[in-house]
């Protein structure tokens, strides 16, 4: 009569469940296991008393009770407090219960089949998922492994090719481009740049790049004298700053990092440079290394040959480089003038009166004649500079990195020895003369002409000079 009393007086809303905790070996499960048709009221009174049960409340104020069997088994109990109204159940109403049963019990059966079922389908997904997590890892692992096999793989066989290579390739440039360009292709976040240097630091033996533009080259070579100071990093960055090549950004991996490795001989004696635009970890900083340990051996091999190659192209008579070593070394300062802006200087020297000394001394003093203005020649000129015999008296000294104020200093220097330049001859008569010995001169530098014409306007203005000393009138100086 009271709404949500008896079994339902749980406190609890309308929508809402009580759970009721029943323990297995609780009696009115025996008892129902014995019953196949509905309980009612009277007869679990019955039995309680009988059985000096003291029920629970739920227990109590059960009107009905329904077992539900399947295979013999207690399947489930259902449990129905009495009517709202008060009334009883009528006869209908206990047909109905009646065959809840033997419907409900098979229903249940197959409801905990499909429950286990889902279950069993859920832990075996759940180990499928686990084995398909297993192999995304495993394949995960593999892929991985076969990426750090491949790049080695790939790095090795570039050393391969590399070290097969550079053995073959003569000139110094090509050798370091091409090694450059190897490294790049293992490394194409990075730039690179090599700097040979000569016997004085000011002069530049061979250089390259990759991956660097030209404004950056500009101020690398500007700073090449700094190249290996320890902060070399910021000396660049700061240099790139001023110079507005490198904008002001307060993001840091917007600014290229700059690392400089040395190139070393046999003698511990730095060689040369390796420049690096681009932030190094210590796998591509040891296999840079590898190659920059080969390349350096490999040059150091190619610098011995190439003084074997000065040696072999003296010209007999005077000690100085030939023509065609001097031709050589002149199309590579126009090419490291036309990309690197790197000067370059050409002095031409003439020796006067050569004629005159075969005709009067004969060919054997104009032959001296040309001897002593050679070594005057290779006396002025500095270790760097290539000073060649180029005609039968026409010489010319190659300059590197050199500009034509620097250049006309040279030429001072040659005057001033020539005033003190002579040899003694003998003439036809018998007579011996102190005989002077004269040069005309022309020098010209990449600073003041395009760099195609230097070597003719230097001897362009040596021919004007010689014309002038004919003509008795002051000598170009």
């Amino acid at each position: 009569p009271a709404y949500f009393s008896g079994i339902f007086s749980s406190g609890h809303g309308i929508e809402e469940d009580r759970p009721v905790a029943i323990d297995p070996e609780h009696p009115v499960f025996r008892f129902c296991r014995q019953h196949t048709s509905v309980i009612t009221q009277d007869l679990l009174d019955e039995w309680i008393h009988s059985h000096d049960i003291t029920p629970e409340e739920w227990f109590a104020q059960a009107e009905l009770m329904i077992p539900i069997h399947a295979q013999d088994r207690l399947t489930a109990l259902i449990v129905l407090g009495g009517k709202i109204s008060g009334l009883p159940f009528h006869r209908e109403e206990h047909e109905v219960m009646r065959n809840l049963g033997p419907v409900l019990g098979p229903s249940i059966e197959n409801a905990r089949l499909l429950e286990g079922l889902e279950n069993e389908v859920e832990r075996r997904t759940e180990d499928l998922n686990t084995a398909l997590i297993d192999s995304l890892i495993k394949e995960k692992e593999i892929t991985e492994s076969n990426t750090i096999i491949t790049r080695q793989n790939e790095i090795f066989r570039s050393l391969l090719e590399t070290s097969t290579q550079i053995h073959q390739i003569w000139k110094l440039d090509t050798l370091f481009s091409f090694t450059l360009d190897q490294i790049h292709a293992l490394f194409p976040e990075l730039g690179f740049g090599i700097i040979l240097e000569g016997a004085r630091s000011d002069i530049i033996e061979s250089i390259a790049f990759v991956g660097i533009d030209e404004k950056e080259r500009d101020i690398i070579l500007a700073n090449r004298e700094m190249l290996l100071d320890d902060d070399i990093d910021g000396i660049l960055r700061s240099d790139l700053l001023v110079k507005g090549v490198l904008k002001d950004t307060r993001i840091p991996e917007e600014i290229p990092h700059w690392t400089v490795l040395p190139m070393m001989l046999s003698t511990q004696r730095v060689l040369g440079k390796l420049i690096i635009k681009g932030t190094l970890d210590q796998t591509s900083h040891e296999v840079i290394s590898v190659f920059l340990g080969q390349l350096s051996a490999v040059t150091q091999s190619k610098l011995l040959m190439r003084e074997l190659e000065k040696m072999a192209s003296m010209d007999g008579l005077t000690g100085v480089y030939n023509r065609s070593f001097f031709d050589q070394e002149h199309m590579q300062a126009i090419a490291n003038a036309n990309r690197y802006h790197i000067p370059f200087a050409i002095i031409m020297i003439d020796v006067n009166e050569l004629k005159a000394v075969n005709d009067y001394y004969g060919h054997e003093r104009g032959d001296e004649m040309i001897v002593r203005v050679a070594h005057l020649l290779k006396e002025v000129c500095r270790k760097t500079d290539i000073a060649a015999r180029i005609g039968g008296d026409e010489f010319a000294a190659l300059m590197p990195s050199t500009t034509l104020v620097q250049a006309e200093g040279v030429v001072q220097r040659l005057r001033n020895f020539e005033e003190h330049l002579s040899m003694l001859c003998r003439h036809k008569d018998g007579r011996e003369l102190l005989v002077p010995i004269r040069i005309s001169i022309g020098v010209s530098a990449s600073d003041e002409v395009p760099t195609e014409e230097v070597f003719k306007e230097a001897d362009r203005r040596m021919y004007s000079d010689k014309d002038r000393y004919y003509a008795g009138r002051e000598r170009y100086r």
